[in-house]
């Protein structure tokens, strides 16, 4: 309908090599990724409580797009 897609999913991907400011994080995700013309479309849910962008964003009561580049 909106021309996106299709998504290709991943479940469960460990970011061994994801840095938090400063310091290591074990962030597992779940990730769905598409397409529409030259934009791309990523979807995440992090899916245990290490240190992150998305989970401190989520810990701060926020919702919504983050971040949009």
């Amino acid at each position: 309908m909106l021309g996106v897609g299709p998504f290709y999913y991943v479940e469960r991907v460990e970011m061994d090599w994801f840095r938090n400011p400063g310091a290591p994080s074990g962030a597992e995700v779940n990730i769905a990724l598409a397409n529409s013309g030259d934009l791309q479309i990523g979807l995440i849910q992090q899916r245990n409580d290490a240190a992150s962008m998305d989970h401190d964003f989520l810990a701060a009561g926020r919702e919504g797009l983050q971040p949009m580049s």
